[in-house]
């Protein structure tokens, strides 16, 4: 969740990290980084440009119950 800093303390994803990570193909990634991009026009995420080819999002909302046991469940 969004903690009201500037995002320069967190870790972000290079292009080639999120390739590597999602294994999807390039057209999948496109989509998946244009649906991103509105998400954050609509407030729903946070986006911070730590770069030129670094962006990193930070969720705005906490997680729902059921996503707070998931992780709970499989870390």
């Amino acid at each position: 969740m969004d903690d009201g800093d500037d995002g320069m303390a967190q870790d972000g994803m290079r292009p080639t990290d999120i390739n590597a990570a999602l294994g999807m193909p390039n057209e999948a990634r496109t989509g998946l980084s244009m649906l991103l991009k509105v998400m954050a026009a609509q407030g729903l995420i946070k986006r911070h440009e730590l770069g030129p080819r670094w962006v990193e999002y930070t969720r705005l909302m906490p997680l729902r119950k059921r996503e707070r046991i998931a992780r709970w469940l499989w870390q």
